[in-house]
C-alpha cells in the first residue's frame, strides 16, 4: 500500500503531534488558513471547522 511506503518505509510522520504541533497552535493555524473569514473550498469552512479538522489530525 502506498501509505505504508510513505509512513513506514520513508519514516514520514502521519499526525500533527508527530510533527511537534500541539493543540495550542491550532487557533493561529486556523486564523492563517482562513484569514479571519471563510475558507472557500468544496464545503466552506470557518475557523472553528478548521480547528476541528486539526484536532482529528492529532
Amino acid at each position: 500500500m502506498l501509505s505504508d511506503f510513505f509512513f513506514k518505509t520513508l519514516g514520514l510522520q502521519s499526525t500533527l503531534k508527530e510533527l511537534g504541533i500541539e493543540e495550542t497552535n491550532f487557533d493561529a493555524m486556523a486564523e492563517s488558513a482562513c484569514g479571519g473569514g471563510i475558507l472557500q473550498v468544496f464545503v466552506p469552512l470557518n475557523k472553528q471547522d478548521i480547528i476541528n479538522i486539526y484536532r482529528i489530525c492529532l
